[in-house]
């Protein structure tokens, strides 16, 4: 007797997941240090997207600026280096001092 399956088999795509856009751009600033329009150039996700998720995951600290440079693709001055490598990320200059001492 043969076995009846009403969803079909995708043998090419077993075991893989197709990543959110999001995901795409996580996963690129994870390998790369670069611009959000070298995201765009390498991905094709635009720009107000990439600002967005830019936006989005460093407000939950997951993605940091790295320093500020040169655009290798239009060579414009002055803009933002990102990555989401922890490893990467710069280390805080911030002074801690300890408030808490007794009078």
């Amino acid at each position: 007797m043969k076995n009846h399956n009403s969803t079909p088999t995708n043998k090419h795509n077993k075991g893989t997941k197709k990543l959110s856009e999001a995901e795409r751009f996580f996963e690129f600033f994870k390998a790369n240090t670069t611009t959000v329009f070298a995201c765009e150039k390498a991905l094709g996700i635009s720009r107000a997207n990439g600002c967005r998720y830019k936006k989005h995951f460093e407000s939950l600290g997951l993605l940091k600026v790295v320093k500020m440079g040169r655009c290798p693709i239009t060579g414009v001055d002055g803009v933002q280096f990102i990555t989401t490598n922890s490893a990467l990320f710069p280390k805080p200059t911030q002074l801690k001092f300890p408030f808490n001492y007794a009078r």
